[in-house]
């Protein structure tokens, strides 16, 4: 029997410095390189809630007002009334917080950020795109039109924004802002990880049923907009906003265990989600991209929004570019996957003949980046898959030199 207990002992010992190595070693890689872990980008690692004074183990383990966050939703995302429905409250003021930054948000009197331009000054150059357009994760002057305003001395309409937004919501804004704002140049800024997916009329408006969206049906040789859910009655309404706003949102999900939230704060299970998550997409065939997951009808609604555009711009007497941003995800597989780049330049190239069928151009994000070989990682949040103000310096220098001109 002591023979068996002295086992025991020694087999748990060896158990424990196991398991406290392999935290070691976790907690050394993850502070080392500081990878993306977008499940655990607001949970604290113990280290963290013994190293902050206002957090506590109570706190996050039960969900005191210590580890809540003010913000369930952010106004960017909210429902309105306007024909492309997601869009920013205006004049208002709103603080964004995560690991890696804290900033405000200052929507103004059309509800966009920034300063608003002469409304007949040609000159004015309008963005056009989602989050990556709106600058999310940035301060306003390190938003790219803002920096391209700063560059040029021209002035800019920031007409991008957050909140499930697509192509054809694009060409919606677009059409509104175009007749009140005169303007030369326009730049659209194409997401092709979500902007197929969330032009899916029969996916997205099921995954997302509390939204007021418009979406594109084909019919034929023409097409309609349709639109899901209905206005100020839903979560994403701007009343319920107002409600919740001062509330507060627990960290975890209620139904989650004392034990998955005692791990969650361990670094061992956010390197084991990174190594799974990472050999899961090493693995995933092209077709499960979502930067070039598309079928005939969801590019045939991107083309149809993209000559919506192009006919905009063309009434309006403006040169109109495209540029499709790659993603965080599809650069890095891409580097070791050469079928993975050429199914994105192939798509690149479709987007470019509808272009400049229409009178348009398109320049290559991508390309550029792969030419002048640029680190992926510090091109975006170490916290978010949102570019960086280091990427968004180069996206910014990159259209200063591949397009605008005085």
């Amino acid at each position: 029997m002591s023979k068996i207990k002295h086992y025991f002992k020694l087999i748990t010992i060896n158990v424990v410095v196991t398991i406290l190595l392999v935290e070691l070693v976790a907690m050394i890689y993850i502070h080392k390189k500081q990878p993306q872990i977008p499940p655990y980008a607001r949970i604290p690692t113990y280290i963290e809630v013994i190293k902050s004074p206002k957090l506590s183990f109570r706190g996050v383990l039960y969900g005191d007002l210590d580890t809540l966050y003010t913000h369930p939703i952010s106004p960017r995302c909210i429902d309105t009334l306007y024909p492309w429905c997601t869009w920013h409250p205006t004049n208002r003021i709103h603080r964004e917080v995560y690991p890696c930054f804290d900033v405000l948000y200052k929507f103004n009197s059309f509800g966009t950020r920034g300063t608003l331009p002469n409304t007949n000054d040609t000159s004015t150059i309008l963005f056009i795109g989602d989050s990556f357009v709106e600058g999310f994760g940035l301060e306003e002057d390190s938003t790219l039109p803002e920096r391209i305003h700063h560059q040029l001395q021209r002035p800019v309409l920031n007409l991008g924004t957050s909140g499930h937004f697509g192509s054809t919501q694009m060409s919606l804004v677009y059409a509104h802002f175009a007749q009140l704002f005169k303007h030369k140049e326009v730049l659209v800024f194409l997401f092709p990880e979500n902007d197929f997916m969330e032009n899916r009329v029969s996916e997205h408006s099921k995954s997302f049923s509390h939204r007021y969206r418009p979406y594109r049906v084909l019919k034929g040789d023409s097409s309609e907009i349709i639109y899901k859910g209905t206005f100020d009655s839903t979560r994403f309404s701007w009343r319920y906003f107002n409600t919740v706003n001062k509330l507060a949102l627990p960290l975890f999900a209620k139904e989650e265990s004392f034990i998955s939230k005692c791990l969650r704060m361990t670094y061992t299970r956010r390197l084991f989600t990174l190594l799974r998550t990472n050999a899961k997409n090493k693995n995933a065939p092209i077709e499960k991209l979502a930067d070039v997951n598309y079928s005939t009808e969801d590019f045939g609604i991107l083309e149809t929004d993209i000559k919506s555009m192009l006919n905009t711009a063309q009434s309006s007497g403006a040169h109109i570019t495209f540029i499709a941003l790659p993603s965080q995800n599809f650069l890095r597989l891409s580097q070791n996957s050469e079928p993975i780049a050429k199914e994105f330049i192939k798509l690149e190239s479709k987007i470019k003949s509808i272009a400049m069928s229409g009178g348009g151009h398109y320049l290559s994000f991508y390309q550029y980046l792969e030419q002048n070989r640029f680190p992926i990682d510090p091109l975006f949040f170490p916290c978010d898959a949102h570019l960086s103000n280091h990427g968004e310096a180069v996206l910014a220098e990159f259209i200063k030199r591949n397009l605008l001109r005085n």
